[in-house]
């Protein structure tokens, strides 16, 4: 799967997003949960056809401590 910055994705169990930053292999994806709240993921695509992996934010920042969200 080839995915841009802007690009909408559908997830089962996170629902409907937009990738708004791309990290090496990690997709950024930002979605709004409530009016009040917006949730960070960052989402690994596998090659397979509408398969992703999902981790929380805090575990990419695991990886590489470095990583900083930016503000949108």
């Amino acid at each position: 799967m080839n995915l841009n910055i802007g690009d909408k994705v559908k997830h089962c169990s996170l629902g409907n997003g937009k990738i708004v930053e791309i990290y090496g292999q990690f997709k950024i994806v930002k979605r709004k949960e409530t009016i009040l709240s917006e949730f960070y993921y960052g989402v690994v695509f596998d090659a397979r056809p509408k398969k992703t992996y999902s981790i929380p934010i805090t575990d990419l920042q695991k990886i590489n401590p470095q990583y900083q969200l930016s503000l949108f």
